[in-house]
């Protein structure tokens, strides 16, 4: 798991790289040329960051990153940020082929979705969705097809009818042929009713104001659309993206237990390479010199322990004061010890528990001795 320290570099990068792009996006042709070095040394830093984060994030995830789908599309933007670079500093590439490369930024920016996880959620709603908007989509377009056929026909009479003056593309006055004279633009108009743009005093209330038998098809589909309809969809949406929140963290909780997983793997062939006598048990000094390997001092950071701290944790699970703890043992302190201050305290107590109750079984052997002795060989 990538540190709040990582994400947040990342984060902003990505936002710095954002803010380039939408400033140099409307830059002219000459005005590229003549700052090609300026945006290619911008270009090559922005390329080196996520090249770095890349890297870190494969480090940090091993097989796991390749197997999302984001991370897939991540390392083949950035495969084609440094294509870019190279084919500009050769000059072997067409300007056509240098805009495909330059339109790949975009989604280089769109990046920010994944890392934010309620952007996150709002997309993957979204893409859930679809299917319901397709099927919404189908409804509103017979609904649609139904109203203009009866507005195109019932009008049929009325085309020539003026409306109102306004800025008509011939230079002549609206009529309500230019409305609903035929079945495009009927339903046309239709669309823009359902987005209530000028709907009232641009649509509907001059053509009522000629026919006034068009309210009854104009204000029901107004209603059944604007408060039914849409508002469904609204609900749709909202379900969708209530249940991806659940699902996501509990995929999130899912991918991190098999991270942790893999890596305890790991420490155990660590710690039983590192176990020379093959007994299951670690001594003190085989453990010493196993905290010296990187891979063992970064597994106790990812589980927030320092050296100090896994060294005070070994001791505390020696309760025999043996300088030796069983391997499988240590491992269960160490993921028992993983949420933090409070459940190494919880251990500590726990084996605390364990050395009181040998001592105080000690303690009642010894009691019972003694009083054998003193009442002549009889047991109390």
């Amino acid at each position: 798991e990538e540190s709040p320290l990582f994400e947040l570099g990342s984060f902003l990068i990505l936002a710095a790289y954002g803010m380039f792009l939408c400033g140099t996006v409307g830059y002219t042709p000459e005005e590229m040329e003549d700052k090609k070095d300026i945006l290619w040394n911008v270009d090559a830093v922005f390329a080196v960051f996520f090249s770095i984060e890349v890297i870190g994030r494969i480090r940090t995830e091993h097989s796991h990153y390749f197997r999302r789908v984001w991370n897939l599309i991540d390392l083949s933007l950035v495969g084609a940020a440094i294509a870019e670079l190279l084919l500009t500093t050769l000059n072997v590439a067409s300007l056509r082929v240098l805009r495909v490369f330059r339109i790949g930024r975009v989604f280089r920016a769109m990046r920010i979705v994944d890392m934010l996880r309620e952007l996150r959620m709002l997309a993957h709603g979204l893409a859930k969705s679809l299917g319901a908007l397709v099927w919404v989509t189908l409804f509103l377009g017979i609904l649609q097809m139904v109203c203009a056929v009866l507005l195109v026909d019932g009008l049929r009479g009325e085309r020539s009818v003026m409306l109102f003056t306004g800025d008509h593309a011939s230079g002549r006055p609206y009529i309500i042929g230019d409305f609903f004279g035929s079945m495009p633009t009927a339903l046309f108009t239709l669309f823009q009713i359902l987005t209530l743009e000028s709907w009232c005093m641009g649509v509907v209330r001059p053509i009522a104001h000629h026919a006034p038998w068009t309210l009854l098809i104009f204000l029901p589909y107004i209603i059944f659309t604007t408060v039914a309809v849409l508002n469904v969809v609204t609900g749709i949406f909202v379900e969708q993206i209530m249940a991806v929140s659940g699902s996501d963290g509990e995929q999130m909780l899912k991918v991190r237990e098999q991270e942790l997983q893999g890596q305890v793997r790991e420490l155990r062939g660590l710690f039983e390479q590192g176990d020379l006598d093959g007994d299951g048990c670690l001594t003190f000094e085989e453990f010493e010199a196993l905290m010296e390997v990187d891979k063992v001092q970064v597994f106790f950071l990812k589980m927030g322990m320092d050296t100090h701290e896994a060294v005070a944790l070994f001791h505390t699970i020696d309760a025999d004061d043996s300088d030796s703890v069983d391997i499988d043992e240590f491992l269960f302190g160490v993921m028992r010890a993983r949420s933090g201050v409070k459940a190494l305290d919880m251990i500590a107590m726990m084996f605390d528990l364990q050395r009181m109750s040998a001592a105080l079984g000690e303690l009642t052997m010894v009691v019972n001795q003694s009083l054998c002795r003193d009442t002549g060989g009889r047991e109390v």
